[in-house]
C-alpha cells in the first residue's frame, strides 16, 4: 500500500509539473519504481527523462526515446556485485533480503541468479518496506539464521 501511494503521487506530481512549468528536461525520479511510473508521462510529453540511480531495466526497456539512465541496470549490477562478493569473502552459503521495491527485488533477483551458478544458496526472503509499522525490521534476518549463512545480502531503497 504504501509504495502504490507513492506511485499515484509521483504520477500526480510528473503530470502537473510537466502541465505548469513545460520542463525541457526531467532529472529524475530517483527511485525504479517512481521512475516506470513518470516514463509514459514523459514520454507523452515528448520530454527528456534521466534517472541518475533508477536500475530496474525495465526503465529504459519499455520502447521510449525520451528516457535514459546514468547508471548500470540491475542485470550488469547484480552479477558484479556477486562476483566480488563471492570472489572476496568466499562464502560456504549466501542468502538474499529484498524489500519488494522494484530497485531492491531486481537488484536481489540478479544477484541470486549468480550466486546460485557457483554457491550453495541457503534463503531468499522478501521484507516488506519497513514504513509499515505493522512489520518488525529483523523479522527476516531471524528467520534466515537458522540455515546459517556465510554471507547475508541486503537489496533495497533503504
Amino acid at each position: 500500500m504504501w509504495i502504490a501511494l507513492f506511485t499515484i503521487a509521483t504520477a500526480t506530481a510528473v503530470s502537473k509539473l510537466i502541465a505548469r512549468d513545460r520542463p525541457v528536461a526531467l532529472l529524475g525520479e530517483v527511485a525504479s519504481s517512481l521512475s516506470l511510473v513518470a516514463a509514459p508521462l514523459a514520454q507523452n510529453a515528448k520530454i527528456p527523462m534521466i534517472s541518475p540511480s533508477s536500475t530496474n531495466p525495465k526503465y529504459t526497456q519499455q520502447g521510449f526515446k525520451t528516457t535514459f539512465r546514468v547508471v548500470a541496470n540491475d542485470d550488469q549490477q547484480g552479477p558484479v556485485a556477486a562476483q566480488f562478493a563471492l570472489a572476496t569473502l568466499r562464502p560456504r552459503k549466501v542468502a538474499v533480503i529484498d524489500d519488494s521495491t522494484a530497485y531492491g527485488q531486481g537488484l536481489a533477483e540478479a544477484f541470486e541468479t549468480a550466486v546460485r551458478r557457483t554457491r550453495s544458496f541457503a534463503r531468499r526472503q522478501r521484507m516488506w518496506f519497513r514504513r509499515d509499522p505493522r512489520i518488525t525490521w529483523f523479522a527476516a534476518p531471524s528467520e534466515i539464521s537458522d540455515v546459517a549463512p556465510a554471507l547475508l545480502a541486503w537489496w533495497g531503497a533503504t
